[in-house]
């Protein structure tokens, strides 16, 4: 599932400043060019869509990072760069970081500063009913609440 950025369209250039990332181009990729969504599955690789390759118990992310320049996606938030992504021979922005997760993290802190809402984490399996239940203070009234392996939330659809 990717997220869409609906606050503000970023572009390669910028996300490697925000986490602090080594930005490289290849096959004269435009850095400049707008990224719309960010995903962690390569499956949702497509124009715009910015895919983070997460290392993991038994799959690690950068083995897909060719699939998703294949399906479209020209910019990656990755810890390496494999020969597989360079054999596509189709341009590329890779932002290299020292730890995918956390560079997410990063990114996300520095999108949410374009944001005037006010935010309330609310954790556990029970809380989303209790929230709903008591959001008469909070503008907010969840549909959806998608939360990703690592327990990070990724999207909040709203009425």
């Amino acid at each position: 599932m990717s997220v869409e950025l609906k606050l503000k369209l970023l572009c390669a250039a910028e996300i490697a400043e925000a986490v602090g990332g080594k930005l490289m181009t290849y096959f004269g990729a435009s850095e400049k060019a707008e990224q719309s969504a960010i995903s962690t599955n390569s499956a949702d690789g497509g124009c715009g869509v910015i895919f983070c390759a997460i290392k993991g118990q038994r799959v690690d992310g950068h083995d897909y990072i060719a699939d998703a320049i294949k399906l479209g996606s020209t910019c990656f938030i990755c810890e390496r760069v494999p020969d597989s992504a360079e054999e596509v021979a189709k341009p590329f922005c890779a932002i290299v970081v020292e730890d995918t997760i956390r560079a997410i993290g990063d990114l996300a802190a520095y999108y949410r500063g374009f944001s005037k809402a006010k935010f309330v984490g609310i954790t556990g399996s029970r809380c989303r009913q209790v929230y709903m239940q008591g959001a008469g203070a909070i503008p907010i009234v969840c549909d959806v609440f998608y939360v990703n392996y690592y327990c990070l939330p990724c999207s909040i659809e709203t009425k």
